[in-house]
């Protein structure tokens, strides 16, 4: 048997590598096709449909194998935290509000959160939920209990799925010890 083409029918969203063209498999032989599903179309999330097609010389007959592929495309997720930064905390027990916002096409995922130095952050799980859905956004809360007075610096961090992968954002907090 002689392949005479391998390749994907219907969206773009597969691509693949394969054995060599020119070879000729003897009986028994075989070659791999690898089939890589990588939805292209942006906001382009669900069921995406195509074919993996074989056109093979058997016999000087000429045959068409089709092998029907699915992929489910989840969307790109990604967060965003604002403000840049939070300040102007005054005194022990001081609170600001932050915004975590989903501004992808996937849901986020918080694998953890924190925070160093003398801010405490609420429990985002609580007043976000998790995952957090496309295009939604919620409040979180950082209060600040400062062991000396004096300027106080440190960092709140999130680390997610944005962008299908691990991602870890952060945003420095800056608040003033005072008696």
């Amino acid at each position: 048997m002689r392949a005479g083409a391998i390749g994907t029918l219907g969206n773009l969203d597969y691509q693949l590598n394969t054995c060599n063209l020119k070879v000729r498999l003897v009986p028994g032989g075989s070659c791999t096709v690898n089939v890589f599903f990588s939805p292209l179309a942006t906001g382009s999330i669900g069921m995406r449909t195509g074919n993996l097609v074989i056109v093979e010389n058997v016999n000087n007959n000429i045959v068409r194998q089709v092998v029907p592929l699915t992929g489910n495309a989840i969307g790109t997720p990604n967060l965003v935290l604002s403000p840049a930064g939070l300040t102007s905390l005054f005194g022990a027990g001081a609170v600001q509000q932050f915004n975590l916002s989903n501004t992808g096409t996937g849901p986020v995922t918080i694998t953890t959160w924190g925070s160093t130095g003398d801010f405490n952050i609420s429990n985002i799980f609580t007043t976000c939920g998790n995952p957090i859905p496309a295009g939604a956004s919620c409040n979180a809360f950082v209060s600040f209990n400062p062991n000396a007075v004096r300027l106080r610096q440190a960092h709140l961090f999130v680390l997610s799925n944005t962008n299908n992968t691990n991602s870890f954002q952060s945003m420095t907090l800056t608040g003033f010890g005072t008696p």
